[in-house]
């Protein structure tokens, strides 16, 4: 009886992710399943050069501080290249806080900026620019890129003040806010945030560049939507993140706590690779000693990864 009831129960949970799935009773082409995996990533790999090649500050220029990707309406991410998992691994945060603060007021032409870390942003440095994606009127996409400012009007000039007692003493916190309505430049707003940092000209050329990105990955998606159309581009979409979530790891197995050199977290077993689990208080000590050199104990810690708990 309790074997059938798990089968029962087994067949149901299949049932309704059959429903859930969106490519189900079409199947899907693998040549055009890889060629638009690629044209994702290639999108993701121009937005990140558009910003490489344009940007003032050597921050974002020669350091090579910032993320580009592209997210679904569910706030989903699809694509991105050579991106940092810290800011990655909470753009999808940033943009949920975007739809909620702009909810029903999200049109064609905006582009909504944020760097509040109690929006979910990583820190007041951090400067998220997002633009969403119509075609024909529906919002299907996000072009987002997150770029480590210079500066950020905090009480030094850097934008990371190592002495500052409250998010308020590291500079200007921006809430999601428009930059651009339905294509029209807040002159003002722009003004308002220039007047409270340092080098404005190379931050203004700085937001350039990240606007320029985030244009770059609205129109190479806008061209994609013209080849294979709205249905067939949310299909395979949809099979990318599918594909993408069914070759993660699903059994996690914790093996030991660790102290290394004060670095606190855990030994993790995921499909039989080993990693280290920084806890938050140890994360920035954590990151610094990665810099300096590979994590290796008794040969489990070859490849590291950082994950913020």
């Amino acid at each position: 009886m309790v074997a059938k009831r798990r089968l029962k129960s087994s067949s149901q949970k299949q049932k309704k992710s059959v429903k859930k799935n969106k490519n189900n009773g079409k199947a899907i082409d693998p040549i055009t399943f890889s060629v638009i995996l690629n044209r994702f990533n290639t999108i993701a790999t121009e937005m990140s050069s558009t910003m490489e090649r344009t940007a003032w500050s050597s921050i974002i220029s020669i350091s090579h501080d910032f993320s580009c990707a592209i997210y679904d309406v569910q706030h989903r991410q699809v694509c991105m290249f050579d991106a940092l998992p810290v800011h990655t691994n909470s753009l999808h945060v940033v943009l949920k806080e975007i739809a909620k603060a702009f909810e029903g007021d999200i049109h064609e032409g905006d582009v909504i900026v944020c760097n509040d870390p109690y929006s979910g942003n990583t820190h007041v440095g951090d400067f998220v620019t997002a633009c969403p994606v119509f075609y024909k009127g529906k919002h299907l996409f996000w072009s987002v890129t997150k770029g480590h400012q210079l500066d950020c009007g905090a009480y030094v000039p850097t934008s990371v003040p190592a002495a500052a007692t409250d998010v308020w003493q590291e500079g200007l916190q921006l809430p999601p806010i428009k930059f651009y309505k339905k294509g029209v430049p807040q002159e003002d707003v722009i003004r308002m945030y220039l007047a409270n940092i340092r080098f404005k000209d190379w931050l203004y050329g700085d937001l350039m560049a990240q606007l320029g990105s985030i244009w770059t990955g609205q129109k190479r998606i806008l061209e994609l939507l013209d080849k294979y159309g709205v249905a067939d581009l949310e299909r395979y979409t949809e099979a990318i993140l599918i594909t993408r979530i069914s070759v993660q790891p699903l059994k996690f197995e914790l093996c030991r706590t660790v102290n290394i050199m004060g670095i606190l977290g855990w030994i993790v077993t995921v499909k039989e690779q080993q990693i280290f689990i920084f806890t938050q208080k140890s994360l920035l000590k954590g990151i610094w000693y990665m810099l300096i050199s590979r994590v290796h104990q008794n040969k489990v810690l070859a490849q590291t990864t950082a994950v913020l708990l």
